[in-house]
Protein backbone atom coordinates (compact mmCIF):
# COMPACT_ATOMS: atom_id res chain seq x y z
CA UNK A 1 0.00 0.00 0.00
CA UNK A 2 3.16 2.07 0.65
CA UNK A 3 3.87 2.01 -2.75
CA UNK A 4 0.48 2.49 -4.45
CA UNK A 5 0.68 5.60 -2.24
CA UNK A 6 3.93 6.92 -3.20
CA UNK A 7 2.59 7.22 -6.54
CA UNK A 8 0.01 9.58 -6.35
CA UNK A 9 -0.09 13.31 -7.28
CA UNK A 10 0.33 15.26 -4.38
CA UNK A 11 1.28 18.56 -3.39
CA UNK A 12 5.36 17.80 -2.52
CA UNK A 13 7.38 15.68 -4.44
CA UNK A 14 7.16 12.48 -4.83
CA UNK A 15 10.11 10.04 -4.09
CA UNK A 16 11.13 7.06 -6.36
CA UNK A 17 11.94 5.85 -9.88
CA UNK A 18 8.84 5.61 -11.83
CA UNK A 19 9.15 7.54 -15.17
CA UNK A 20 6.26 10.20 -16.15
CA UNK A 21 6.21 7.82 -19.27
CA UNK A 22 5.64 4.64 -16.99
CA UNK A 23 2.66 6.49 -14.57
CA UNK A 24 1.24 7.50 -18.09
CA UNK A 25 1.09 4.29 -19.05
CA UNK A 26 0.11 2.58 -16.07
CA UNK A 27 -2.77 4.86 -15.41
CA UNK A 28 -4.10 4.60 -19.24
CA UNK A 29 -4.05 0.92 -18.20
CA UNK A 30 -5.77 1.16 -15.43
CA UNK A 31 -8.49 3.66 -16.66
CA UNK A 32 -8.89 1.27 -19.83
CA UNK A 33 -9.84 -1.72 -17.79
CA UNK A 34 -12.37 0.13 -15.48
CA UNK A 35 -13.80 1.69 -18.36
CA UNK A 36 -14.62 -1.70 -19.62
CA UNK A 37 -17.35 -2.20 -17.13
CA UNK A 38 -18.03 1.65 -15.51
CA UNK A 39 -20.52 3.50 -17.70
CA UNK A 40 -19.92 6.62 -15.94
CA UNK A 41 -16.45 6.35 -16.28
CA UNK A 42 -16.72 5.81 -19.92
CA UNK A 43 -19.17 9.09 -20.05
CA UNK A 44 -16.26 11.03 -18.51
CA UNK A 45 -13.65 9.77 -20.86
CA UNK A 46 -15.70 10.77 -23.77
CA UNK A 47 -15.97 13.69 -22.73
CA UNK A 48 -12.40 14.51 -21.81
CA UNK A 49 -11.34 12.84 -25.21
CA UNK A 50 -13.67 16.05 -27.19
CA UNK A 51 -12.02 18.43 -25.02
CA UNK A 52 -8.63 17.27 -25.94
CA UNK A 53 -9.52 17.09 -29.60
CA UNK A 54 -11.06 20.53 -29.19
CA UNK A 55 -7.84 22.07 -28.35
CA UNK A 56 -5.95 20.66 -31.69
CA UNK A 57 -8.62 23.09 -33.62
CA UNK A 58 -7.53 26.12 -34.87
CA UNK A 59 -8.52 29.34 -33.52
CA UNK A 60 -12.35 30.44 -34.39
CA UNK A 61 -10.92 34.10 -35.31
CA UNK A 62 -8.53 32.43 -37.52
CA UNK A 63 -11.22 30.33 -39.14
CA UNK A 64 -13.19 33.07 -39.60
CA UNK A 65 -10.78 34.87 -41.63
CA UNK A 66 -9.98 32.18 -43.66
CA UNK A 67 -13.44 31.60 -44.50
CA UNK A 68 -14.10 35.31 -45.63
CA UNK A 69 -11.31 34.90 -47.83
CA UNK A 70 -12.85 31.71 -49.68
CA UNK A 71 -16.20 33.90 -49.69
CA UNK A 72 -14.65 36.86 -51.62
CA UNK A 73 -12.59 35.51 -54.57
CA UNK A 74 -10.72 38.19 -56.41
CA UNK A 75 -12.04 36.50 -59.45
CA UNK A 76 -14.94 34.67 -60.25
CA UNK A 77 -16.33 33.95 -63.90
CA UNK A 78 -19.26 31.60 -63.14
CA UNK A 79 -22.64 32.27 -62.49
CA UNK A 80 -23.49 34.53 -59.51
CA UNK A 81 -20.47 35.97 -59.83
CA UNK A 82 -20.45 39.62 -57.58
CA UNK A 83 -22.68 38.14 -55.51
CA UNK A 84 -22.94 37.78 -51.53
CA UNK A 85 -21.61 34.59 -50.02
CA UNK A 86 -21.73 33.52 -46.77
CA UNK A 87 -19.68 31.23 -45.02
CA UNK A 88 -20.94 28.98 -42.88
CA UNK A 89 -20.76 29.52 -39.18
CA UNK A 90 -17.49 27.44 -37.82
CA UNK A 91 -18.85 24.00 -35.58
CA UNK A 92 -18.43 24.92 -31.93
CA UNK A 93 -15.85 22.80 -30.28
CA UNK A 94 -17.35 20.98 -26.98
CA UNK A 95 -15.83 22.60 -24.12
CA UNK A 96 -16.04 21.00 -20.47
CA UNK A 97 -14.84 22.94 -17.70
CA UNK A 98 -10.99 22.27 -16.60
CA UNK A 99 -10.17 19.22 -14.08
CA UNK A 100 -8.65 20.67 -10.25
CA UNK A 101 -5.93 19.76 -8.84
CA UNK A 102 -8.22 17.72 -6.09
CA UNK A 103 -10.10 15.71 -9.46
CA UNK A 104 -6.67 14.51 -10.19
CA UNK A 105 -6.25 12.84 -7.25
CA UNK A 106 -9.58 11.53 -6.52
CA UNK A 107 -8.85 10.32 -9.38
CA UNK A 108 -5.90 8.30 -9.06
CA UNK A 109 -7.34 7.04 -5.46
CA UNK A 110 -10.50 5.40 -7.87
CA UNK A 111 -7.88 3.96 -10.08
CA UNK A 112 -5.31 2.56 -7.34
CA UNK A 113 -8.53 1.12 -5.99
CA UNK A 114 -9.04 3.15 -2.88
CA UNK A 115 -12.13 4.76 -3.43
CA UNK A 116 -15.24 3.74 -5.23
CA UNK A 117 -16.21 6.13 -8.08
CA UNK A 118 -19.35 8.51 -8.00
CA UNK A 119 -22.13 6.78 -9.49
CA UNK A 120 -23.69 9.73 -11.27
CA UNK A 121 -25.56 10.21 -14.34
CA UNK A 122 -23.65 11.74 -17.26
CA UNK A 123 -24.45 14.33 -19.18
CA UNK A 124 -27.40 14.26 -21.35
CA UNK A 125 -25.44 14.65 -24.39
CA UNK A 126 -22.93 12.44 -23.86
CA UNK A 127 -22.82 8.98 -25.70
CA UNK A 128 -23.68 6.28 -23.63
CA UNK A 129 -24.23 2.91 -24.07
CA UNK A 130 -25.12 -0.26 -21.83
CA UNK A 131 -22.80 -3.44 -21.38
CA UNK A 132 -24.00 -6.24 -23.81
CA UNK A 133 -25.99 -9.18 -21.80
CA UNK A 134 -24.48 -12.25 -21.01
CA UNK A 135 -25.38 -15.15 -23.70
CA UNK A 136 -27.31 -17.48 -22.85
CA UNK A 137 -26.66 -20.85 -22.75
CA UNK A 138 -27.49 -22.54 -25.77
CA UNK A 139 -30.53 -24.80 -26.22
CA UNK A 140 -28.91 -28.41 -26.42
CA UNK A 141 -32.61 -29.88 -26.35
CA UNK A 142 -33.15 -27.98 -29.83
CA UNK A 143 -29.80 -29.59 -30.84
CA UNK A 144 -31.10 -33.16 -30.59
CA UNK A 145 -34.29 -32.12 -31.75
CA UNK A 146 -33.16 -30.77 -35.08
CA UNK A 147 -30.09 -33.01 -35.57
CA UNK A 148 -32.64 -35.66 -35.54
CA UNK A 149 -34.53 -34.01 -38.08
CA UNK A 150 -31.54 -33.82 -40.21
CA UNK A 151 -30.40 -36.90 -40.02
CA UNK A 152 -34.00 -38.61 -40.71
CA UNK A 153 -33.86 -36.80 -44.27
CA UNK A 154 -30.27 -38.02 -44.72
CA UNK A 155 -30.89 -41.49 -43.93
CA UNK A 156 -33.53 -41.48 -46.05
CA UNK A 157 -31.46 -40.55 -49.34
CA UNK A 158 -28.98 -42.95 -48.27
CA UNK A 159 -32.00 -45.79 -48.04
CA UNK A 160 -33.23 -44.69 -51.58
CA UNK A 161 -31.08 -42.07 -53.63
CA UNK A 162 -29.02 -44.82 -55.82
CA UNK A 163 -31.97 -45.86 -57.78
CA UNK A 164 -33.25 -42.82 -58.44
CA UNK A 165 -31.50 -40.04 -57.56
CA UNK A 166 -33.53 -37.36 -57.98
CA UNK A 167 -36.11 -38.38 -55.77
CA UNK A 168 -37.47 -36.07 -53.10
CA UNK A 169 -38.28 -37.36 -49.42
CA UNK A 170 -41.65 -38.04 -48.47
CA UNK A 171 -43.48 -34.84 -46.91
CA UNK A 172 -43.38 -35.31 -43.29
CA UNK A 173 -39.67 -35.31 -42.94
CA UNK A 174 -39.23 -32.28 -44.84
CA UNK A 175 -41.98 -30.60 -42.48
CA UNK A 176 -40.89 -32.17 -39.55
CA UNK A 177 -37.43 -30.37 -39.90
CA UNK A 178 -39.18 -27.32 -41.05
CA UNK A 179 -41.35 -26.85 -38.30
CA UNK A 180 -38.52 -26.71 -35.66
CA UNK A 181 -36.76 -23.06 -35.59
CA UNK A 182 -33.30 -23.27 -37.20
CA UNK A 183 -33.26 -25.91 -38.42
CA UNK A 184 -31.20 -25.85 -41.49
CA UNK A 185 -31.60 -28.21 -44.38
CA UNK A 186 -28.08 -27.75 -46.37
CA UNK A 187 -28.63 -30.73 -47.68
CA UNK A 188 -31.84 -29.64 -49.77
CA UNK A 189 -32.04 -27.87 -53.50
CA UNK A 190 -35.03 -25.59 -54.32
CA UNK A 191 -36.65 -29.04 -55.37
CA UNK A 192 -36.29 -31.12 -52.45
CA UNK A 193 -33.48 -33.49 -53.76
CA UNK A 194 -30.40 -33.94 -52.36
CA UNK A 195 -28.19 -31.21 -53.54
CA UNK A 196 -24.46 -33.81 -52.65
CA UNK A 197 -23.25 -36.72 -53.53
CA UNK A 198 -25.04 -39.25 -52.63
CA UNK A 199 -21.67 -41.71 -51.00
CA UNK A 200 -21.69 -38.56 -48.29
CA UNK A 201 -25.75 -39.08 -47.36
CA UNK A 202 -24.73 -41.79 -44.86
CA UNK A 203 -21.84 -40.65 -43.08
CA UNK A 204 -23.56 -37.41 -42.38
CA UNK A 205 -26.72 -38.58 -41.33
CA UNK A 206 -24.33 -41.18 -38.85
CA UNK A 207 -22.52 -38.17 -37.65
CA UNK A 208 -25.54 -35.62 -36.63
CA UNK A 209 -26.84 -39.17 -34.86
CA UNK A 210 -24.22 -38.98 -32.92
CA UNK A 211 -24.71 -35.10 -32.24
CA UNK A 212 -28.13 -36.36 -31.55
CA UNK A 213 -26.76 -38.67 -29.23
CA UNK A 214 -23.96 -36.82 -27.15
CA UNK A 215 -26.48 -33.51 -26.86
CA UNK A 216 -29.13 -35.92 -25.00
CA UNK A 217 -26.91 -37.12 -22.97
CA UNK A 218 -25.75 -34.16 -22.08
CA UNK A 219 -28.98 -32.82 -21.13
CA UNK A 220 -29.78 -35.78 -18.99
CA UNK A 221 -26.99 -35.49 -17.01
CA UNK A 222 -27.33 -31.62 -16.30
CA UNK A 223 -30.93 -32.82 -15.56
CA UNK A 224 -30.36 -35.48 -12.86
CA UNK A 225 -27.25 -33.83 -11.87
CA UNK A 226 -24.70 -36.87 -12.47
CA UNK A 227 -21.49 -37.39 -11.48
CA UNK A 228 -18.87 -34.52 -12.70
CA UNK A 229 -16.36 -37.89 -13.91
CA UNK A 230 -19.47 -38.56 -16.30
CA UNK A 231 -20.24 -35.34 -17.30
CA UNK A 232 -16.22 -34.90 -17.96
CA UNK A 233 -16.27 -37.99 -20.06
CA UNK A 234 -19.32 -37.30 -22.23
CA UNK A 235 -17.89 -33.43 -22.69
CA UNK A 236 -14.82 -34.98 -24.30
CA UNK A 237 -16.77 -37.28 -26.14
CA UNK A 238 -19.06 -34.50 -27.55
CA UNK A 239 -15.83 -32.24 -28.64
CA UNK A 240 -15.13 -35.37 -30.48
CA UNK A 241 -18.59 -35.36 -31.87
CA UNK A 242 -19.19 -31.48 -32.90
CA UNK A 243 -15.47 -31.79 -34.50
CA UNK A 244 -16.35 -35.08 -36.63
CA UNK A 245 -20.03 -32.98 -38.17
CA UNK A 246 -17.66 -30.45 -39.45
CA UNK A 247 -14.93 -32.16 -40.81
CA UNK A 248 -17.80 -34.50 -42.74
CA UNK A 249 -19.28 -31.65 -43.99
CA UNK A 250 -16.08 -30.25 -45.17
CA UNK A 251 -15.42 -33.39 -46.66
CA UNK A 252 -18.99 -33.07 -48.63
CA UNK A 253 -18.41 -29.99 -49.90
CA UNK A 254 -20.54 -28.17 -47.51
CA UNK A 255 -18.75 -24.62 -47.17
CA UNK A 256 -21.48 -23.51 -44.32
CA UNK A 257 -21.47 -24.26 -40.47
CA UNK A 258 -24.27 -26.09 -39.16
CA UNK A 259 -25.58 -24.33 -36.46
CA UNK A 260 -25.47 -27.00 -34.42
CA UNK A 261 -22.60 -28.01 -34.58
CA UNK A 262 -21.78 -24.31 -33.56
CA UNK A 263 -24.28 -24.45 -30.46
CA UNK A 264 -22.74 -27.80 -29.04
CA UNK A 265 -19.20 -26.42 -29.11
CA UNK A 266 -20.18 -23.04 -27.73
CA UNK A 267 -21.62 -25.32 -24.77
CA UNK A 268 -18.67 -27.07 -24.27
CA UNK A 269 -16.57 -23.77 -24.03
CA UNK A 270 -18.72 -22.27 -21.68
CA UNK A 271 -19.26 -25.03 -19.65
CA UNK A 272 -15.74 -26.27 -19.54
CA UNK A 273 -15.09 -22.65 -18.26
CA UNK A 274 -17.79 -22.98 -15.42
CA UNK A 275 -16.34 -26.95 -14.34
CA UNK A 276 -12.79 -25.33 -14.71
CA UNK A 277 -11.41 -27.88 -16.90
CA UNK A 278 -9.77 -28.45 -19.93
CA UNK A 279 -10.72 -29.56 -23.04
CA UNK A 280 -7.39 -31.21 -24.77
CA UNK A 281 -8.75 -32.21 -28.09
CA UNK A 282 -11.26 -31.14 -31.26
CA UNK A 283 -11.93 -27.19 -30.12
CA UNK A 284 -9.43 -26.12 -32.71
CA UNK A 285 -9.80 -25.87 -36.33
CA UNK A 286 -6.35 -27.52 -36.71
CA UNK A 287 -7.40 -30.65 -34.65
CA UNK A 288 -10.58 -32.12 -36.75
CA UNK A 289 -11.85 -35.70 -35.79
CA UNK A 290 -11.55 -38.17 -38.45
CA UNK A 291 -14.64 -37.98 -40.30
CA UNK A 292 -14.47 -41.68 -41.83
CA UNK A 293 -14.23 -43.09 -38.15
CA UNK A 294 -18.39 -41.65 -37.98
CA UNK A 295 -18.87 -45.05 -36.81
CA UNK A 296 -16.83 -45.72 -33.77
CA UNK A 297 -17.94 -42.19 -32.74
CA UNK A 298 -22.12 -43.34 -33.91
CA UNK A 299 -21.31 -46.45 -31.24
CA UNK A 300 -19.48 -44.95 -28.76
CA UNK A 301 -22.14 -42.24 -28.00
CA UNK A 302 -25.13 -44.63 -28.16
CA UNK A 303 -22.89 -46.99 -25.61
CA UNK A 304 -22.45 -43.62 -23.15
CA UNK A 305 -25.95 -42.66 -23.70
CA UNK A 306 -27.48 -46.02 -22.27
CA UNK A 307 -24.70 -45.35 -19.22
CA UNK A 308 -26.47 -42.18 -18.64
CA UNK A 309 -29.87 -43.65 -18.75
CA UNK A 310 -28.65 -46.54 -16.71
CA UNK A 311 -27.48 -43.87 -14.10
CA UNK A 312 -30.47 -41.60 -13.99
CA UNK A 313 -32.91 -44.39 -13.49
CA UNK A 314 -30.58 -45.40 -10.73
CA UNK A 315 -30.38 -41.76 -9.25
CA UNK A 316 -34.21 -41.29 -9.73
CA UNK A 317 -34.60 -44.40 -7.72
CA UNK A 318 -32.45 -43.55 -5.64
CA UNK A 319 -33.99 -40.17 -4.20
CA UNK A 320 -37.37 -41.84 -4.70
CA UNK A 321 -36.00 -44.59 -1.78
CA UNK A 322 -34.46 -42.05 0.20
CA UNK A 323 -37.59 -40.08 0.56
CA UNK A 324 -39.25 -43.01 1.52
CA UNK A 325 -36.32 -43.93 3.70
CA UNK A 326 -36.88 -40.24 5.76
CA UNK A 327 -40.56 -40.39 5.92
CA UNK A 328 -40.96 -44.17 7.36
CA UNK A 329 -37.99 -43.15 9.94
CA UNK A 330 -39.82 -40.08 10.92
CA UNK A 331 -43.45 -41.47 10.52
CA UNK A 332 -42.99 -44.83 11.95
CA UNK A 333 -39.83 -45.75 13.79
CA UNK A 334 -39.61 -42.33 16.13
CA UNK A 335 -43.41 -42.61 17.21
CA UNK A 336 -43.40 -46.62 17.53
CA UNK A 337 -43.65 -47.34 21.44
CA UNK A 338 -44.12 -51.09 21.87
CA UNK A 339 -41.55 -53.35 20.67
CA UNK A 340 -43.77 -55.03 18.43
CA UNK A 341 -44.31 -51.62 16.60
CA UNK A 342 -40.90 -51.06 15.93
CA UNK A 343 -39.79 -54.68 14.86
CA UNK A 344 -42.41 -53.94 11.98
CA UNK A 345 -41.29 -50.43 11.43
CA UNK A 346 -37.38 -51.67 11.26
CA UNK A 347 -38.22 -54.39 8.96
CA UNK A 348 -40.07 -51.93 6.45
CA UNK A 349 -36.64 -49.83 7.30
CA UNK A 350 -34.47 -52.97 6.15
CA UNK A 351 -36.49 -53.40 2.57
CA UNK A 352 -36.27 -49.93 1.34
CA UNK A 353 -32.14 -50.25 2.49
CA UNK A 354 -31.53 -53.14 0.73
CA UNK A 355 -33.56 -51.52 -2.52
CA UNK A 356 -31.13 -48.30 -2.18
CA UNK A 357 -27.63 -50.47 -2.27
CA UNK A 358 -29.41 -52.94 -4.87
CA UNK A 359 -30.09 -49.76 -7.25
CA UNK A 360 -25.96 -49.06 -6.81
CA UNK A 361 -26.19 -46.49 -3.61
CA UNK A 362 -23.03 -47.68 -1.69
CA UNK A 363 -23.62 -48.46 2.29
CA UNK A 364 -21.25 -45.09 3.40
CA UNK A 365 -22.91 -43.19 1.12
CA UNK A 366 -23.50 -39.74 3.41
CA UNK A 367 -27.01 -39.20 2.37
CA UNK A 368 -27.87 -42.26 4.66
CA UNK A 369 -26.63 -41.30 8.08
CA UNK A 370 -29.30 -38.06 8.75
CA UNK A 371 -32.23 -40.27 9.21
CA UNK A 372 -30.74 -43.19 10.58
CA UNK A 373 -28.18 -41.94 12.78
CA UNK A 374 -31.00 -40.21 15.48
CA UNK A 375 -32.64 -43.78 15.52
CA UNK A 376 -29.68 -46.11 15.95
CA UNK A 377 -30.37 -47.49 19.28
CA UNK A 378 -34.28 -47.86 18.49
CA UNK A 379 -33.37 -51.03 16.42
CA UNK A 380 -34.37 -54.00 18.90
CA UNK A 381 -32.07 -57.23 19.45
CA UNK A 382 -32.52 -60.12 16.90
CA UNK A 383 -34.68 -58.18 14.13
CA UNK A 384 -33.94 -60.27 10.52
CA UNK A 385 -32.70 -57.88 8.30
CA UNK A 386 -31.29 -58.48 4.79
CA UNK A 387 -27.57 -58.35 4.57
CA UNK A 388 -27.46 -55.10 2.51
CA UNK A 389 -29.24 -53.34 5.29
CA UNK A 390 -26.77 -54.82 7.92
CA UNK A 391 -23.81 -53.49 5.71
CA UNK A 392 -26.04 -49.89 5.67
CA UNK A 393 -26.34 -50.02 9.69
CA UNK A 394 -22.50 -51.14 10.53
CA UNK A 395 -21.34 -48.06 8.20
CA UNK A 396 -23.59 -45.93 9.92
CA UNK A 397 -22.86 -47.16 13.10
CA UNK A 398 -19.31 -47.05 12.56
CA UNK A 399 -19.35 -43.27 11.60
CA UNK A 400 -21.21 -42.61 14.45
CA UNK A 401 -18.69 -44.42 16.81
CA UNK A 402 -15.64 -42.74 14.59
CA UNK A 403 -16.34 -38.88 13.85
CA UNK A 404 -16.34 -37.79 10.98
CA UNK A 405 -13.26 -38.14 8.61
CA UNK A 406 -11.26 -35.38 7.50
CA UNK A 407 -10.82 -34.37 3.89
CA UNK A 408 -7.71 -34.66 1.53
CA UNK A 409 -6.48 -30.92 1.79
CA UNK A 410 -6.72 -31.02 5.62
CA UNK A 411 -10.06 -29.52 5.60
CA UNK A 412 -13.17 -30.42 7.85
CA UNK A 413 -15.48 -30.30 5.40
CA UNK A 414 -17.65 -33.30 6.41
CA UNK A 415 -17.98 -32.01 9.96
CA UNK A 416 -21.29 -31.71 11.29
CA UNK A 417 -23.33 -33.66 8.70
CA UNK A 418 -24.99 -35.43 11.54
CA UNK A 419 -25.93 -32.31 13.18
CA UNK A 420 -29.82 -32.02 12.92
CA UNK A 421 -30.02 -28.46 11.84
CA UNK A 422 -28.06 -29.95 8.62
CA UNK A 423 -30.76 -32.29 8.32
CA UNK A 424 -33.22 -29.46 8.76
CA UNK A 425 -31.59 -27.36 5.84
CA UNK A 426 -31.37 -30.35 3.47
CA UNK A 427 -35.01 -30.52 3.61
CA UNK A 428 -35.56 -26.98 2.88
CA UNK A 429 -32.69 -26.91 0.18
CA UNK A 430 -33.18 -31.25 -1.19
CA UNK A 431 -32.97 -30.88 -4.92
CA UNK A 432 -32.21 -26.95 -5.38
CA UNK A 433 -29.49 -25.52 -6.77
CA UNK A 434 -26.81 -22.78 -4.82
CA UNK A 435 -24.47 -20.42 -5.71
CA UNK A 436 -21.34 -19.92 -4.17
CA UNK A 437 -19.02 -16.64 -4.92
CA UNK A 438 -15.41 -16.24 -3.65
CA UNK A 439 -12.96 -18.33 -2.27
CA UNK A 440 -10.91 -21.36 -3.79
CA UNK A 441 -13.07 -23.76 -5.80
CA UNK A 442 -11.78 -27.62 -4.33
CA UNK A 443 -14.27 -30.21 -5.80
CA UNK A 444 -13.82 -32.11 -2.51
CA UNK A 445 -15.45 -29.36 -0.33
CA UNK A 446 -18.39 -29.23 -3.37
CA UNK A 447 -18.92 -32.82 -3.38
CA UNK A 448 -19.23 -32.85 0.75
CA UNK A 449 -21.59 -30.01 0.70
CA UNK A 450 -23.85 -31.28 -2.22
CA UNK A 451 -24.70 -34.72 -0.59
CA UNK A 452 -24.55 -32.80 3.12
CA UNK A 453 -27.53 -31.03 1.79
CA UNK A 454 -28.72 -33.28 -0.80
CA UNK A 455 -28.51 -30.55 -3.71
CA UNK A 456 -29.48 -30.93 -7.25
CA UNK A 457 -26.40 -28.73 -8.12
CA UNK A 458 -23.58 -26.77 -6.38
CA UNK A 459 -21.69 -23.62 -8.70
CA UNK A 460 -18.77 -22.53 -7.50
CA UNK A 461 -17.70 -18.93 -8.60
CA UNK A 462 -14.37 -17.98 -7.78
CA UNK A 463 -14.01 -14.29 -7.60
CA UNK A 464 -10.75 -12.09 -8.38
CA UNK A 465 -9.76 -8.01 -7.71
CA UNK A 466 -11.53 -5.86 -10.43
CA UNK A 467 -13.91 -8.63 -11.06
CA UNK A 468 -17.14 -7.49 -12.63
CA UNK A 469 -20.42 -8.44 -11.81
CA UNK A 470 -21.50 -9.21 -14.83
CA UNK A 471 -19.11 -12.51 -14.95
CA UNK A 472 -21.17 -14.17 -11.85
CA UNK A 473 -25.17 -12.47 -13.47
CA UNK A 474 -25.90 -15.79 -15.61
CA UNK A 475 -25.01 -18.22 -12.42
CA UNK A 476 -27.23 -15.88 -10.28
CA UNK A 477 -30.10 -15.40 -12.72
CA UNK A 478 -30.45 -19.45 -13.74
CA UNK A 479 -34.33 -20.31 -13.03
CA UNK A 480 -32.73 -23.59 -11.05
CA UNK A 481 -30.69 -21.52 -8.44
CA UNK A 482 -32.68 -20.90 -4.77
CA UNK A 483 -29.60 -19.56 -2.43
CA UNK A 484 -26.44 -17.54 -3.04
CA UNK A 485 -23.74 -17.81 -0.82
CA UNK A 486 -20.89 -14.98 -0.05
CA UNK A 487 -17.85 -16.18 1.26
CA UNK A 488 -17.62 -12.56 2.29
CA UNK A 489 -13.35 -13.29 3.70
CA UNK A 490 -12.72 -14.13 0.64
CA UNK A 491 -14.74 -12.32 -2.30
CA UNK A 492 -13.47 -9.85 -4.16
CA UNK A 493 -14.52 -6.17 -2.72
CA UNK A 494 -16.30 -5.01 -5.87
CA UNK A 495 -18.78 -8.06 -5.56
CA UNK A 496 -21.32 -5.78 -3.82
CA UNK A 497 -23.53 -6.38 -6.86
CA UNK A 498 -24.49 -9.70 -5.55
CA UNK A 499 -26.81 -8.11 -3.31
CA UNK A 500 -28.50 -6.27 -6.55
CA UNK A 501 -28.33 -9.18 -8.18
CA UNK A 502 -29.89 -11.27 -5.67
CA UNK A 503 -32.69 -8.74 -5.38
CA UNK A 504 -33.56 -8.94 -9.59
CA UNK A 505 -33.90 -12.50 -9.66
CA UNK A 506 -35.26 -12.69 -6.51
CA UNK A 507 -32.99 -15.06 -4.72
CA UNK A 508 -31.71 -15.41 -1.17
CA UNK A 509 -28.37 -14.35 -0.43
CA UNK A 510 -26.41 -15.20 2.73
CA UNK A 511 -23.11 -13.98 3.99
CA UNK A 512 -20.52 -16.82 5.09
CA UNK A 513 -18.43 -15.39 6.98
CA UNK A 514 -16.48 -18.50 7.83
CA UNK A 515 -15.47 -21.94 6.28
CA UNK A 516 -17.07 -23.94 4.35
CA UNK A 517 -18.10 -27.05 6.73
CA UNK A 518 -21.88 -28.13 7.18
CA UNK A 519 -22.46 -26.99 10.47
CA UNK A 520 -21.35 -23.54 9.79
CA UNK A 521 -23.29 -23.48 6.66
CA UNK A 522 -26.50 -25.07 8.32
CA UNK A 523 -26.51 -22.42 10.96
CA UNK A 524 -25.93 -19.42 8.78
CA UNK A 525 -28.61 -20.47 6.23
CA UNK A 526 -31.06 -20.93 9.02
CA UNK A 527 -30.34 -17.35 10.81
CA UNK A 528 -30.23 -15.44 7.70
CA UNK A 529 -32.74 -16.69 5.81
CA UNK A 530 -34.21 -19.61 7.48
CA UNK A 531 -37.48 -18.81 7.38
CA UNK A 532 -37.57 -17.83 3.80
CA UNK A 533 -36.60 -21.14 3.00
CA UNK A 534 -39.29 -23.06 5.05
CA UNK A 535 -42.02 -20.48 2.75
CA UNK A 536 -40.75 -21.81 0.05
CA UNK A 537 -40.54 -25.28 1.09
CA UNK A 538 -44.13 -25.41 2.16
CA UNK A 539 -45.02 -23.53 -1.55
CA UNK A 540 -42.99 -26.32 -3.72
CA UNK A 541 -44.71 -28.80 -1.68
CA UNK A 542 -48.34 -27.49 -1.69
Amino acid sequence: MAEEQAELPGDGDSAGETTLEVAVATVLRALGERARYDEPLRASLALIGQAMLALTEPPQTEVAEEAEEVATPEADTGPGAGEDVVAAPAPQATSSPPATHEDLQRLARVMMGQEQPDHEEPPSHAWRRSPPPPPEPPDLQGVVDRCQAKSAILRWYADHLADTPRAVPPRDLIARAKLLPGCQLWMLRQDGSLSLDHGHAARLAGSLNAMAAISAALVKIDKHALSQMLLRSAVELAAEVQSGLRATLRLAGVTADDNDQLALFQWLRQRAAEEQFFIARYMRKDDPADPLEWEDRLDRTYQLGAKVVQIAEQRRMQRKLLGTLRYRMKKEVAPAASREAREAAWVRIGETLDLLVENGMPPTYPSLRPPLVPHLDTLPEGVALPQRAVSVLEAVAAHRANGPARSPDGTDASEGEDDPLVAEVAELLRDQTVVVLGGDRRPYTIQAIREAFDLKDLIWCTTQEGQSYLSIEPFIRRPDVSLVILAIRWASHNLSEATNLCTRYNKLLVRLPAGYNASQLAHQIMQQVGERLQSLAAEREA
